[in-house]
């Protein structure tokens, strides 16, 4: 709902509601086109001056696939916990409760590394991968 997609050098950027993101200005939607010439070259220098943790989420639009273009933007905005920060700061958090959280967040973050580092070891056995029933096709339904 406060989110925005703004189009920046044929690429999408999510804007946030609190504020840049990170820390981060709106240097993104200042960068020169990108190309071979002394514009890409521009637009390269820019880039490097922007720290990798502080870049805005950017997904290129190809062919004009708005659409799948979006689902990039999503899917990487997920990866990101952006979706589960939103969620988060909905309400005030009281900061015994981030403690808490934080500290929680934490024992599941090392439980989990010293559960692949034993598997790894070959400790403890991998756990089974699930498999995928086949899809049926749409034409092969009985008729009604």
């Amino acid at each position: 709902m406060g989110q925005r997609v703004d189009l920046v050098t044929d690429s999408l950027t999510a804007s946030f509601p609190d504020g840049p993101r990170h820390g981060l200005d709106d240097r993104a939607a200042t960068l020169p086109a990108r190309g071979s010439g002394e514009a890409g070259a521009q637009h390269r220098a820019a880039l490097r001056d922007i720290d990798p943790r502080e870049a805005p989420v950017q997904v290129f639009v190809r062919d004009n696939n708005v659409d799948m273009a979006l689902k990039a933007l999503k899917r990487k905005m997920q990866r990101e916990g952006v979706f589960k920060e939103m969620k988060r700061r909905r309400f005030y958090e009281k900061p015994s409760e981030r403690t808490t959280r934080e500290k929680a967040e934490a024992v599941r973050r090392l439980r989990k590394a010293a559960r692949k580092q034993a598997v790894r070891e070959g400790l403890i056995a991998a756990p089974k991968k699930k498999v995928l029933a086949p899809r049926r096709s749409g034409f092969a339904r009985a008729p009604r």
